[in-house]
């Protein structure tokens, strides 16, 4: 089963979310894929995602913070945001996924899972990681 682009990205973020919540570490989310993802076969391709995310957490949260604003901290972003624009960066940055699209189903999965956040924020930052 080929899933599209928005149910990869909100299964993605609700496991992500999840982690980051629980402040789990890399191994620990690993076994957590393994637990949690692997629901089915059909999930192999979540699941390499996730592995790949977890692979590259440091790294893609490094790149994010260096985008915030002086008087912004990555603790002050709410867990679901944080987990959105890792998985941004990882879609952006290491998949074949049309990178406005990816943008748009962030940016749109933002505005209906934390409607108070303010997504232009969301926006802006993955547009400048696209640029990059």
């Amino acid at each position: 089963m080929k899933r599209n682009l928005n149910n990869k990205i909100e299964m993605l973020a609700n496991f992500f979310y999840r982690a980051l919540l629980l402040k789990l570490t890399p191994a620990k989310m690993k076994q957590e894929v393994l637990d949690e993802i692997q629901i089915a076969s059909e999930e192999t391709e979540i699941i390499e995602d996730a592995n790949q995310i977890i692979d590259h957490y440091q790294e893609f949260k490094t790149i994010l913070v260096g985008m915030l604003a002086t008087n912004w901290k990555w603790e002050r972003i709410p867990a679901l945001i944080q987990a959105l624009l890792i998985i941004g960066v990882y879609a952006i940055k290491m998949t074949d996924a049309s990178k406005a699209l990816v943008i748009n189903e962030i940016v749109v999965l933002t505005k209906t899972l934390e409607p108070d956040f303010e997504f232009g924020f969301v926006n802006a930052i993955l547009d400048k990681i696209n640029k990059i």
